[in-house]
């Protein structure tokens, strides 16, 4: 991208601030619906391992189906009496299976916790069974000792990748116990059921907002395998989804190093086609994440030549979430280069931009500002299929009538315009009264806002000099300012409490206005 001499008109600043807050916005909701879709998936598999529909809070031990009550919240720190009982049966019967190898007894005890603890509101939570001390012994049923035994070992994976979705105690207990190895290991067998547990489980431990989680997945070299799997034989779609869930979250911020996760875009082309809206949408996160990667990473999807005009698509989609994470993909790959913003114009980008910009949502409109200030600081060339596609009537009704925050965003998108695009297109948007929008904008309060505006206004002021020579030696758009009094709306801004406002004042004046400053 063109940088411009004057620092505060280098868009990179306040898009990078645009863009740190928008990450950590993601971040903020990301843990949410993470333990939200956990919640959803598990509930949905515990009814359907119920025997009895209407409660599905039951415990299944040698002495057959025993309800366990729904958890009164007023009363949450000890277990009732007959929830004890039954826990203590569940405990003395997986103790002596365990000794015994009797897998059978082995596996209802394994299942009856696996199922409670996928209850919401269930007494017997990941807390619950850690304490139980048989953690170790169920990690230890995941060997290869034990491989002969599918139904078991897949049944305490689900048992552990419950575990692993309880407060962050819970997967430090986990960690402790070799769980990330054990795990990563269950990836490479042969057993589906199995696999799809052990990558929920290092999903649900990637969630957790510390790298040191994070890092000693990627070390374990789990993430080829999943990319190697995807690329064998067909998978049913759960097994896919998870696939997709675990890479997404590998891929997460911070970001982690690219070196270790480079390989993840090989499978990130292949999901993004995959016809499940769900898979697609968590692979359009992952893309996200990937081109946060380093600038390079942005390159990556660039030679994955389908990746482009899939995401593209996407933001054509009647679905809001699947519309804005393509949008939001879209944006952060527009800030590599004119390559990238080259394939996302031939994807047919700029078509979408314009109802982007005019959805109810705020998050999307300032994702679709960030995306189009991106693209005109990039592509001089672009600039007449923005005018075609109508995208700046659009821009400018949001710099008007907007918040503060997107007026901001959609100025800074003026100025990126008018930095690279003709002294016609510069006509028109005078034409199109862009000197009235931004002089109205300086009574707002909004320091950011302020700044851009003034930059814009100057970028503009210097064209209108190149055109003195037909105005009789006046700059028609200082002129135009002039006689709308808007000069004093500038001046008073050298009152403002902002040393690089007054110095960009102080600079306008100067060269425009001749009027003596503010001291």
């Amino acid at each position: 991208m063109d940088s411009n001499q004057d620092s505060e008109q280098n868009t990179q600043d306040p898009m990078s601030k645009t863009k740190e807050k928008r990450d950590q916005f993601l971040v903020d909701i990301r843990k949410k619906k993470n333990q939200d879709a956990i919640n959803q998936k598990r509930l949905k598999f515990s009814q359907a391992d119920s025997n009895n529909s209407d409660n599905p809070f039951i415990i299944h031990n040698q002495a057959g189906i025993v309800n366990i009550p729904e958890q009164n919240t007023q009363h949450n720190h000890n277990l009732p009496k007959e929830v004890e009982v039954q826990l203590k049966r569940v405990y003395d019967t997986f103790c002596e299976a365990f000794n015994t190898e009797n897998f059978e007894e082995l596996l209802l005890a394994i299942s009856s916790l696996r199922i409670a603890t996928g209850i919401k509101n269930s007494y017997i939570t990941s807390k619950t069974v850690i304490e139980m001390g048989i953690v170790p012994n169920i990690l230890t049923l995941l060997g290869e000792k034990f491989s002969a035994i599918s139904k078991l070992q897949s049944e305490s994976a689900w048992l552990i990748a419950n575990i692993s979705a309880g407060d962050i105690n819970d997967t430090i207990y986990l960690i402790e116990q070799n769980a990330i190895q054990i795990l990563a290991d269950c990836v490479k067998t042969k057993n589906q059921d199995l696999q799809e547990n052990a990558m929920w489980a290092l999903a649900n431990i990637a969630t957790e907002p510390f790298t040191d989680f994070r890092n000693p997945i990627l070390d374990t070299g789990v993430l080829h395998e999943v990319v190697r799997q995807l690329c064998g034989t067909q998978k049913r779609p759960s097994y896919v989804k998870t696939s997709a869930w675990l890479i997404k979250c590998l891929l997460r911020l911070p970001s982690p190093d690219f070196d270790k996760v480079s390989i993840s875009i090989t499978s990130l082309t292949h999901l993004i086609v995959y016809p499940d809206e769900e898979i697609q949408k968590i692979t359009l996160q992952g893309l996200y994440y990937f081109s946060c990667l380093k600038d390079n990473a942005k390159h990556y999807v660039l030679f994955a030549q389908k990746l482009i005009p899939k995401i593209v698509s996407f933001m054509d989609s009647q679905d809001f979430e699947m519309k804005f994470l393509a949008l939001k993909a879209a944006g952060n790959l527009s800030t590599a280069d004119s390559k990238i913003t080259n394939e996302l114009c031939k994807g047919g980008i700029l078509q979408y931009l314009a109802s982007c910009l005019e959805s109810p949502e705020i998050e999307m409109r300032k994702e679709a500002c960030f995306t189009l200030s991106n693209i005109l600081a990039d592509k001089p060339e672009g600039h007449d299929s923005v005018i075609d596609n109508k995208v700046l009537p659009v821009l400018l009704q949001l710099i008007q009538h907007d918040t503060q925050d997107i007026k901001f965003e959609g100025t800074v998108c003026i100025f990126n315009f008018v930095s690279k695009c003709s002294a016609s297109e510069v006509q028109m948007l005078v034409s199109a009264n862009i000197l009235e929008i931004l002089l109205q904008n300086l009574i707002e309060d909004h320091v950011k806002l302020l700044r851009a505006s003034v930059n814009a206004l100057y970028r503009i002021f210097t064209f209108g000099d190149a055109l003195k020579e037909s105005y009789q030696g006046v700059n028609p758009y200082v002129h135009r300012v002039n006689e709308s009094n808007g000069v004093h709306l500038v001046e008073n801004l050298q009152y403002k409490n902002d040393q690089l406002i007054y110095d960009k004042v102080s600079r306008l004046m100067d060269d425009f206005f001749h009027v003596e400053n503010v001291s």
